[in-house]
């Protein structure tokens, strides 16, 4: 497994969500959230916030290509 990236979305209106992506270019884990989530540009804002060891993703239960809402969590990331 690869490292991965912890993922800030803020929707308008809304406490801003925490997620990990399981995807090591950061570009690709903006994508991969943006598409899992649904998120609609620009009014949904999406940015990478920080990386993500392949430990802590494991630890998660999170597999390559994949997302999970670590919101709850973030204090363990």
């Amino acid at each position: 497994m690869t490292d991965g990236w912890k993922i800030k979305v803020t929707v308008e209106g809304q406490p801003a969500r925490l997620y990990a992506a399981a995807e090591s270019d950061p570009r690709l884990a903006l994508v991969l959230a943006q598409k899992a989530l649904g998120a609609s540009l620009p009014r949904d804002r999406l940015e990478t916030a920080g990386q993500i060891s392949a430990q802590t993703l494991e630890k998660f239960g999170i597999k390559s290509g994949e997302i999970k809402d670590v919101t709850e969590s973030s204090a363990h990331l």
